[in-house]
């Protein structure tokens, strides 16, 4: 459905809205024939719908009208790079027709699914773990002698009594409980029993000031990381907003209280006294009772497996945004061992983490420069014997005949920012044959190198599938592979980032022209020369692909610790 539209044809429908998720739903039902005995939607729906209050009424009139069978909730993410929004599957029999009292289902199924079988990002790239939705695909038929096998694969049931004391909300997880496991080694207590729970301070917008000397630093759920405070994405405010108990000091725990359902509960650990640091309205901390309990020992077990469960359980949820209650965080019940074998715990695994910290600083700080040489060809771009620019093109975005074919279209999406060089084999969006003949899009063949060169400057990717590209980029084809490699000339063109901004111009966003790319100095070495510095920055890499591993290894050790420590 178009998503949060407004209509003026609402009065043509039995509840008058200009609300588009509302009329389209209405509409959807009045589409299928109510002399059908099986008529059946499956329509996607945003988040919002499920629960919003000006759509109470909207649910209430499709579980009159409907047989609903199902709610899928699905991952943020699932339709980017379009939209980011969230969204459910709504799935219904019986549609279009009055439910007598005698048919009308007390319950109906609602599945989460954590995962999709893609990245949820830009990318949206092809995992190697299976898809939550063969789950579904699996007990689709929603069988009643299947009822024992879905609940052990994630089902839930929903009472739908509950629903419609509670507005009618379809949000499964408003119903959900949280059943702890209970460790045999040790005595479960609640969090609320050991700590003290504070939330952050409160200040308006325009109170924010830039960096300076003299400012009180507000740590936000953005620089509050999983690893560590990023003191880069702080907050700075003047110092009259500080409050003494709403400082940070060393052995406290900050919790992201408000985020998406992803990262709400995340906790950081403060590892030191901070000067003049505080912490904002969305984050919480935890200060812990000394004599009950170690603070490193309840990070851990808050960064649990476990933990996060119960966070994702009783988190209330709106369309992006979820909260957890001090309440509901204070009801978390945990092991608790004696203080000495918590001391025990603390000292097993900050050896794992120093093993990853040290293999993070592999991983994050190695970029696979080029070394010196001595330049055997230097020319530019321009140079027709060598190269040819081409530049991209986009189909017309009013033609649906144009869009979703098999032949893929790169945008920035298929160039993150995290990687170096990108190797570009797939891209998200595809255009259509006939898309490709009608817009100045051109086919890229394999080991042509990409850059982008407009707003977002010098991100580079190496061809490794024929594929066509947009008008955000300029591409270069080598013509001649005996004298330039494909992957050399892609770090070689990622170190000119700095001479392509400077090249670029324009006023509402920077471009770089056809003329001005051309320009860019290539300085090449003797084709075995490129090889022996490609050999050489292989061999770089195999040497941080170890340090990867180390960081799983041992992120799997502390995990198996914690998880012992709750009885697993």
């Amino acid at each position: 459905m178009p998503y949060s539209q407004k209509t003026k044809y609402g009065n043509l429908y039995d509840l008058p809205s200009n609300n588009g998720d509302s009329i389209c739903v209405q509409h959807c039902i009045k589409a299928v024939d109510s002399a059908s005995e099986n008529g059946r939607i499956a329509l996607v729906v945003p988040e919002g719908f499920l629960f919003r209050k000006d759509l109470t009424k909207t649910r209430e009139y499709l579980l009159e009208n409907c047989q609903l069978q199902s709610v899928i909730s699905l991952p943020k993410g699932v339709f980017l790079p379009y939209t980011g929004v969230k969204t459910d599957i709504i799935y219904a029999t019986k549609v279009n027709r009055k439910i007598s009292s005698s048919e009308k289902r007390k319950d109906f199924w609602y599945f989460d699914v954590t995962s999709d079988g893609y990245s949820l990002d830009n990318h949206r790239r092809k995992l190697d773990t299976p898809s939550d939705l063969s789950k579904y695909e699996e007990y689709r038929k929603l069988d009643d002698d299947q009822v024992e096998d879905m609940l052990k694969v994630g089902f839930e049931v929903i009472p739908l009594d509950k629903v419609y004391k509670n507005s009618n909300i379809l949000v499964g997880s408003r119903y959900r409980t949280h059943t702890v496991k209970k460790s045999k080694s040790h005595e479960m207590v609640k969090l609320g029993n050991i700590a003290t729970f504070i939330r952050g301070i409160s200040f308006p917008k325009k109170a924010q000031k830039d960096q300076a000397d003299d400012l009180l630093n507000v740590i936000t759920t953005r620089a509050a990381q999983a690893d560590g405070i990023d003191f880069k994405k702080v907050v700075y405010i003047e110092k009259s907003y500080a409050k003494p108990d709403k400082m940070v000091f060393k052995g406290d725990i900050l919790i992201s209280l408000a985020n998406s359902l992803e990262l709400v509960g995340r906790v950081t650990y403060v590892d030191e006294n901070y000067k003049d640091a505080t912490f904002g309205a969305f984050m919480g901390v935890i200060r812990v009772n000394y004599q009950k309990v170690h603070p490193m020992y309840l990070f851990h077990i808050l960064n649990s497996i476990e933990a996060k469960k119960y966070f994702r359980a009783v988190a209330k949820t709106t369309t992006n945004i979820s909260n957890i209650t001090f309440e509901d965080l204070g009801n978390l019940v945990l092991p608790l061992p004696r203080l000495d074998y918590q001391l025990k715990i603390i000292d097993e695994l900050n050896r794992y983490q120093e093993m990853i910290v040290g293999a993070k600083k592999i991983v994050n700080n190695y970029l696979p420069k080029l070394p010196s040489y001595e330049t055997v060809v230097s020319t530019s771009l321009n140079d027709l014997e060598l190269f040819e620019i081409m530049s991209g093109g986009t189909p017309s975005t009013k033609n649906p005949d144009y869009w979703g074919g098999d032949i893929s279209w790169i945008t920035l999406a298929d160039l993150p920012q995290e990687e170096y060089v990108t190797t570009i084999d797939k891209s998200v969006r595809t255009i259509t044959k006939k898309g490709l003949d009608n817009s100045s899009a051109k086919m890229l063949p394999v080991g042509a190198i990409v850059v982008s060169t407009r707003a977002t400057i010098g991100r580079v990717g190496i061809v490794k599938h024929p594929l066509a590209t947009n008008q955000g980029f300029k591409n270069v084809i080598i013509k001649k592979p005996d004298v330039v490699i494909p992957e050399f000339l892609a770090l070689l063109l990622k170190e000119k980032t700095e001479e392509m901004e400077f090249l670029a111009s324009g006023a509402t966003f920077k471009e770089i022209s056809k003329f001005n790319f051309g320009k860019i100095k290539v300085e090449l070495p003797s084709l075995n020369e490129q090889k022996r510095i490609l050999l050489k920055i292989h061999e770089e890499e195999s040497f941080v692909k170890p340090a990867k591993k180390v960081i799983e290894v041992f992120e799997h050790k502390i995990d198996t610790v914690i998880n012992k420590v709750w009885g697993e």
